[in-house]
């Protein structure tokens, strides 16, 4: 049998409508289940990728790609740190930018009040390592609105937890040395504030405040330097840099991936998750296909014997199976692709599906990626064409003669 028989013949036996109700039956199941595999796997892969994108886009809003740790009771020198870094990795570092942390009380006239950490920062330099600035509510840079005396940007929750808002003053309080006592005296200033930061992460809009460090060192006169935000350039990724460094350098060298060991784990169990998902979908599918495939052999069987007794050999007869079954799958698997693209759309677009304030994110986020597409196509293909070929090797124990001698 030639090839072109063989595509011919399998083509009418897809398109022709059969007599045989359970096969129609069959046949419709067979697409729905198919397609619907499709449009629940390519759907929810790029729910996940949606869900990685913006858990990054947030944690790097607020924290710069690698993040650098003054040893315990100790302070960087910045400048000989900056010589140092660039020499010993040069071209890989864009910017580095210092920063220092105090934990101190806020509060604003007689409501409670709230521990925070206040974080000064180079207003020119902070901005070359994170997009800090992209989450202010007044598109201010840093350095607009650190050029007042004692000016504070604080988040969004804070704000709302004392109801003030930009122009109004708040007070905080602090020791002057670290160790407490029962009668510890606190010392205070008061801040103003000239912006408010929404990150969509609550416990840092409500824990978080930011001043300049120049402010920070006059009022608790310290100008140690113990953090240092760094920014690698297009070269290289922040893990190479980040392993480079702590190859050739003993201090402690973080990503915002370290700083939420639970964030991170949570992403891995949803990619756990997904490969289950992957594997049951295609154990449905084969079912699904294998079904049919057996079937249409049953159905068809004298025609097979037939065509033996003419002269096609085995071999013809599987591809002419496998024909089939690429027939079938393959306006199931587009069906469920569009389908998965309409509905990505209008759930990403619209925020069909809303989220509780205590995600860092208001809606269910969708990302499509290419390889969610031709991945899912090429892999059902292969899977259900593997099914086909097993199913088309019982086409192999016709006996000709026999059933056509007993043919009605």
């Amino acid at each position: 049998m030639s090839t072109t028989a063989a595509r011919f013949l399998s083509w009418r036996y897809y398109t022709t409508k059969t007599t045989s109700k359970p096969l129609s039956v069959i046949h419709a199941i067979c697409f729905t289940t198919i397609a619907l595999s499709t449009f629940v796997l390519t759907l929810t892969l790029a729910i996940i990728k949606g869900f990685e994108i913006k858990v990054e886009e947030r944690m790097q809003s607020i924290y710069p790609p690698l993040v650098l740790y003054a040893p315990e009771y100790e302070a960087f020198d910045f400048k000989q740190l900056t010589q140092e870094l660039t020499h010993s990795h040069p071209h890989l570092i864009k910017a580095l930018a210092p920063a220092h942390i105090k934990q101190v009380i806020i509060c604003h006239e007689n409501q409670e009040p709230v521990v925070i950490t206040l974080k000064g920062v180079n207003p020119f330099l902070e901005s070359l390592v994170s997009p800090i600035e992209s989450t202010l509510i007044h598109k201010n840079s840093l350095a607009q609105c650190f050029n007042q005396h004692n000016s504070i940007i604080i988040g969004q929750q804070l704000a709302q937890h004392f109801n003030v808002t930009i122009g109004d003053r708040l007070k905080i309080f602090f020791s002057d040395t670290t160790h407490f006592t029962e009668n510890q005296s606190f010392s205070s200033c008061s801040l103003h504030i000239t912006n408010i930061m929404n990150t969509g992460i609550m416990e840092y809009d409500y824990s978080t405040a930011l001043v300049s460090l120049t402010a920070l060192s006059s009022i608790f006169n310290d100008d140690a330097i113990t953090l240092v935000g760094l920014a690698p350039t297009s070269h290289i990724s922040p893990e190479m840099l980040q392993k480079k460094i702590q190859q050739s350098h003993s201090f402690e060298i973080c990503s915002w991936k370290n700083l939420y060991p639970a964030l991170m784990e949570t992403l891995h169990l949803q990619k756990k998750i997904s490969n289950l998902l992957i594997l049951f979908i295609l154990f449905l599918s084969c079912s699904t296909i294998a079904s049919l495939i057996f079937m249409h052999i049953q159905h068809k069987w004298y025609d097979f014997a037939l065509m033996i007794t003419l002269g096609a050999s085995q071999k013809s007869i599987t591809f002419l199976i496998m024909l089939m079954t690429f027939y079938i799958t393959v306006p199931s698997i587009i069906t469920g692709l569009g389908a998965a693209a309409i509905a990505g759309t209008l759930i990403d677009h619209y925020a069909l599906f809303t989220l509780s304030d205590e995600f860092i994110f208001s809606h269910i986020p969708v990302h499509f990626e290419a390889y969610h597409f031709y991945g899912t196509f090429f892999v059902i293909i292969l899977v259900t064409l593997l099914t086909g070929w097993l199913c088309a090797r019982s086409a192999h124990s016709i006996q000709s003669t026999t059933l056509l001698r007993f043919k009605e």
